[in-house]
């Protein structure tokens, strides 16, 4: 275990996003159980609509997640029915130690809604 995964703790619930539907929806994979570091931040931004959004989760995690990806902190067997509380990944982004061996990742979430997406 390195340094930059040694303190993922938690379980959450990640949906790897999978493509767009006809109509531009987000359409995901399977679920799958990942552990994480889940930090509650409060920030904001300009979306491409030009409208403010709120920022609420930074996730750190072991992998490469895509953009479009959704999440939920918990553990897999104990999804709610139906499962609400879903995070959409907006940001992906990760950091190399000195000598590239390891990287420190991080995902930004945003509130998705109640309800998963379609998933193929």
């Amino acid at each position: 275990m390195t340094l930059e995964t040694s303190s993922l703790k938690q379980d959450a619930v990640l949906w790897p996003f999978s493509s767009f539907n006809a109509s531009g929806d987000i359409q995901v994979s399977v679920a799958t159980p990942v552990k994480v570091r889940w930090e509650s931040i409060s920030s904001e931004s300009v979306s491409a609509e030009v409208a403010p959004e709120a920022k609420n989760i930074s996730v750190y995690v072991d992998r490469v997640i895509s953009v479009g990806s959704v999440m939920r902190l918990g553990k897999l067997r104990q999804l709610p029915t139906p499962v609400d509380k879903v995070m959409e990944v907006i940001n992906y982004d990760e950091v190399p130690d000195i000598k590239a061996r390891y990287y420190q990742r991080t995902v930004t979430l945003r509130k998705y809604g109640n309800t998963l997406p379609t998933i193929v």
